[in-house]
């Protein structure tokens, strides 16, 4: 069993009320940027400001991969510049054409790092947690980097009514979240000072292979909490006897990204272990383990 050791984490989440607007950031993100960007989106400026919070002060591996991931990425840009061309036959402006791409916010994360290296963009609809980490795993015990930047970026974009609808989930909750994890990962042994470890990864073809995998780590029950995110959890919960882990966040499909960074920053006295499982639109399950201690 391969282990990945997470060296460092930080964030930022937010609840996003109806009738409210998402906070600024721009001078949250000014603070901690080395530069000052401009033309940037609201989706990269969430990117900057998690980075940033991650890293701090600490220099990075000039071999240091960069791999984000999003279930919709610029969401809010991508809007604004379908109004302009379909509501108003309006041609966009070149920033926010630009920023539709959706690797356009990992670029500017990249610079503001000085990165050079391996640059992904992963996008797995609700599994994107697991999915970017999977990518990122298979380049760290390859060699092909020494360290890897991985975060996950989710922004709510108002209406709430309308934004609910593209996630899929009820209409009677009035509070959604929006949130920027990230992590700084290498192999395990390489010598750096561990806040936790992630020691499995998974992606299980369906609900018997996830109900096999649980069983797995019914012997470790005890020492042991389950996240799963809200839009699977009925699915899972007959399935897992023990106890249950509760980040405190807002549904947003960065959550499980959110809940193991809740985890590592402050695992509950005498559990041991996180199982993070969601599930994606064709029927399969992704799972991720994190241990500490």
């Amino acid at each position: 069993m391969y282990k990945l050791d997470i060296i460092a984490c930080g964030d930022y989440a937010a609840n996003v009320a109806e009738n409210e607007t998402p906070a600024d950031l721009r001078a949250d993100v000014n603070a901690v940027c080395r530069e000052r960007p401009r033309r940037i989106d609201r989706y990269t400026q969430l990117a900057l400001l998690g980075s940033a919070r991650c890293v701090g002060e600490q220099p990075l591996s000039p071999r240091t991969g960069l791999y984000m991931g999003s279930r919709f990425a610029s969401l809010s840009n991508a809007i604004t510049m379908h109004e302009q061309m379909i509501g108003r036959g309006d041609t966009p402006k070149p920033a926010h054409f630009i920023n539709s791409l959706s690797n356009s916010a990992s670029f500017y994360v990249a610079r503001n790092l000085e990165l050079s290296g391996r640059n992904q963009f992963v996008s797995r609809g609700d599994a994107s947690t697991v999915a970017t980490l999977q990518v990122a795993s298979l380049d760290l015990l390859s060699g092909t980097v020494d360290e890897a930047l991985v975060g996950i970026v989710e922004e709510a974009v108002t209406p709430l009514a309308h934004h609910r609808q593209r996630l899929a989930v009820s209409t009677d909750s009035n509070t959604q979240g929006e949130g920027s994890h990230w992590l700084r990962l290498a192999r395990s042994g390489s010598g750096a000072t561990a806040l936790g470890q992630v020691d499995q990864l998974r992606c299980l073809a369906d609900s018997d292979a996830l109900q096999q995998w649980l069983q797995a780590m019914q012997s470790e029950q005890e020492g042991t909490l389950l996240f799963a995110a809200p839009t699977c959890r009925a699915a899972v919960a007959d399935l897992w006897q023990g106890g249950w882990f509760d980040p405190s966040l807002a549904y947003y499909p960065a959550i499980s990204a959110g809940a193991l960074l809740a985890f590592v920053q402050s695992p509950p006295y005498g559990v041991r272990a996180l199982l993070c499982v969601t599930g994606d639109e064709d029927g399969r399950w992704h799972v991720v383990r994190v241990s500490c201690g």
